[in-house]
């Protein structure tokens, strides 16, 4: 039960302190456990709840400086979905979303920076979710490049299947990827308060995944007559191209 009650005390304490402290607080008690055998009620009795013990060690003004960033970032990313499908997101389609990923990609990785901690090799199973992040991406140029490029095969595909693939399907679908990068991407900011600062990666890949994703769904929704004009593609094209380029190079970054 020690166990139990040390694995509680050490995920209290990577959320409420800062990992140096964190680290020197869960050492003590380590050497105050390890004196004589107590059950995990006798030390819930004696010591209190791990998440007490620890909260009245944090300096409370730098823990709700860590939560405000915290619920920043989560809200920017889980905003992009909600604001994917309305008129405001569809009218800045190239400057919101830029905007949006520059200071998600900029918050994440300079708070981290700062109070955050690197181990000296990379995080087990980071690698992993960013291959997951990066086949959401390459789905989702996919759809850019049969939509832009190939949208007499896709209306062909449409007729052979008789409707059951359809605008919709890629409507549905990419919200699908959307909203599964978000949440690995706020996996990737807990994880990155938890242990190594690098999981804010992950965070950086799903911020990209969801900007490019819900940027080309709100082109869709468009009602523009410059769609008639020879090229016009290009155009958006290069958009989608700038944001991931930003995104990417982001993600690199936070590998630091």
């Amino acid at each position: 039960m020690k166990k139990d009650y040390l694995s509680r005390l050490s995920w209290a304490a990577r959320w409420w302190l800062p990992r140096a402290e964190g680290d020197d607080v869960l050492s003590d008690y380590r050497e105050l456990l390890s004196q004589r055998y107590r059950t995990d009620a006798e030390l819930q009795r004696d010591l209190g709840k791990p998440s007490q013990v620890i909260r009245q060690l944090s300096r409370p003004r730098e823990y709700h400086c860590w939560c405000a960033v915290f619920a920043a970032l989560t809200a920017l990313l889980l905003l992009l979905p909600v604001a994917g499908g309305s008129a405001f997101f569809t009218r800045y389609s190239f400057g919101l979303p830029v905007l949006m990923l520059a200071a998600g990609l900029a918050l994440s990785f300079l708070w981290f920076q700062r109070r955050g901690w690197r181990e000296d090799s990379l995080p087990h199973g980071l690698l992993p979710l960013l291959l997951v992040q990066a086949v959401g991406l390459a789905l989702v140029w996919f759809t850019i490049w049969v939509c832009l490029y190939r949208i007499d095969d896709f209306i062909r595909l449409m007729e052979a299947t008789n409707g059951a693939v359809s605008g919709s399907t890629v409507h549905h679908g990419l919200y699908v990827v959307v909203w599964a990068t978000a949440a690995l991407g706020i996996y990737g900011l807990v994880r990155a308060r938890m242990g190594d600062r690098r999981w804010r990666a992950v965070y950086a890949a799903g911020l990209t995944v969801a900007v490019v994703g819900l940027a080309f769904l709100a082109f869709l929704t468009r009602m523009d007559l410059s769609f008639s004009e020879p090229g016009w593609e290009r155009r958006w094209l290069w958009q989608y191209l700038i944001m991931s380029v930003i995104g990417v190079a982001g993600t690199g970054v936070s590998l630091c």
